[in-house]
């Protein structure tokens, strides 16, 4: 937590490398990262999590192209845009 507080010091955002795993992604937003990344497979969140996650600050920034459970973002647009 010591990288928190240096940022808050500092003005600075701390946004971690998230995804894939739900409960890394849950200490991250615990923890007070200024945002999580990634879509993470949250289709078995329970309303606990979901609960958790939209009363805390951290923000949540689903990058398509990254998609942890689902289609990946990169392999739709290649099969849908001629490069």
């Amino acid at each position: 937590m010591w990288i928190i507080a240096a940022a808050a010091e500092e003005g600075m955002l701390v946004v971690p490398e998230g995804g894939g795993d739900l409960e890394m992604d849950m200490t991250f937003v615990l923890d007070g990262h200024t945002t999580v990344e990634h879509a993470s497979d949250h289709r078995r969140s329970r309303d606990d999590v979901v609960t958790f996650m939209a009363k805390e600050p951290t923000s949540y920034t689903p990058t398509l192209l990254v998609a942890y459970g689902g289609i990946l973002g990169r392999q739709l647009f290649h099969q849908h845009y001629d490069l």
